[in-house]
Parts: C-alpha cells; structure tokens; sequence
C-alpha cells in the first residue's frame, strides 16, 4: 500500500437494508475518515521473475471511479474513521455493487 495515500482493500460488498452498499475490508497504512473521496480502483498481482515471486506488488488492472465514504465503522461500533491497518467497513454512495469487486483496492490516487 502506497505512503501517505488512503487505500482500502475490498474483502466483500453488500447492500443493507437502506439500499446503501457498505464496502467489508481493510484500511491501508492511513485512516480512513467520513467524507474520504476514492478516485481509482485497482487490483494488484505479484510480479514473477526467473528466480521467483517479488515482494512488491505491482498494478495489473486500474479503473477511474468516484466513491465517497458516508459512513464507518470498526471493531463493532460507528466510527469518524476506520484506523489505518484496521479492518472495518464504509458506507459509500456508489450502489452499483459490480463497480467494486472482492480482491480490488480503493485509493485516492
């Protein structure tokens, strides 16, 4: 995960019974306030040379999208932020569910 830049890794996607789609995974390295903007989508791979796998991952496919966390939470209760390298869940305007996929990551940039 990136330095300095809000990322959350998609674990699950479901929709309550609001009808709001509330996104289950992990904050990255940095908290993730109400009101954070995502610009970009992607989903990483590991990098294989001869002599085997890389540690770093690297980017494999990305997508432009704008999705703004409404609501968070994190060890059972509602939070103003989800902790970073904390797993919890966001509430976010996007309700097309398809348009963030298990095993993607959410990011500023």
């Amino acid at each position: 995960m990136n330095n300095g830049v809000k990322e959350f890794y998609i674990a699950d996607v479901v929709t309550g019974e609001s009808g709001r789609t509330t996104v289950i995974g992990r904050a990255g390295d940095q908290p993730i306030p109400v009101g954070t903007r995502f610009t970009l989508i992607y989903k990483q791979k590991k990098q294989k040379y001869p002599e085997g796998f890389t540690e770093e991952p690297v980017r494999e496919k990305e997508k432009q999208i704008s999705v703004t966390v409404l609501d968070a939470s994190a060890y059972g209760r509602q939070m103003k932020e989800v902790p970073g390298n904390t797993t919890g869940s966001l509430v976010v305007d996007e309700n097309d569910m398809e348009a963030l996929p298990p095993g993607w990551m959410l990011s500023e940039k």
